[in-house]
């Protein structure tokens, strides 16, 4: 995208460890916690979040540190997981069910009933984390209005890439029933500061 530095923090050293491997030219990775970032004196021209803060403790003090290291007339963009629909009603019962199951356990049944690990990700991604929050547009757009970003735009809904999205397009879904199965999909924004 032309960035000439990029930064990316992780709370997990494995996760850092590993994107140190692949070396990527003026790409820097650092252990850190977005509920206390260590970059209050930096200021970036770009911040971006995508499916992390609906597994923290709080999302809106996650935006309000991200918020603090944009630079003036800089950019960003989030995407939190949307509330509603009975897909994550179902995740629930399965996040109570398998709270007591290793994972490891969990795994080896669905690689042994075929499932490919792309399938095995999408299935377990909010199963089985300690945190998942959801969030309306409103409560996002709310966010945005305390934190004194005045231009945000919520993104229309599908894209070419994400499971989740072309389901919600499919045509073999009922438009009339498709939010009562996915409610708001998955949140994503552009702002401004």
């Amino acid at each position: 995208m032309g960035f000439k530095k990029v930064v990316g923090i992780d709370i997990s050293k494995k996760n850092i460890d590993n994107a140190k491997k692949r070396k990527i030219k003026n790409v820097s990775f650092y252990k850190g916690n977005i509920l206390k970032l260590s970059f209050i004196k930096e200021k970036f021209d770009f911040i971006f979040s995508y499916g992390v803060f609906h597994h923290t403790p709080s999302i809106s003090k996650c935006f309000k540190e991200m918020c603090k290291v944009m630079a003036q007339n800089s950019c960003g963009f989030i995407f939190l997981i949307g509330a509603g629909g009975i897909k994550w009603k179902i995740i629930n019962v399965m996040r109570k069910i398998l709270s007591n199951v290793s994972q490891n356990y969990i795994y080896k049944f669905l690689k042994d009933y075929g499932y490919t690990n792309k399938q095995i990700f999408l299935i377990l991604d909010h199963v089985l984390v300690p945190i998942n929050k959801l969030t309306t547009p409103r409560e996002i757009e709310k966010m945005f209005i305390k934190n004194k970003i005045k231009y945000y735009k919520r993104c229309k809904r599908g894209s070419d890439f994400d499971d989740i999205e072309r389901i919600f397009q499919s045509k073999s879904i009922p438009k009339n029933t498709r939010f009562e199965i996915f409610g708001y999909g998955e949140n994503r924004y552009f702002f401004k500061s």
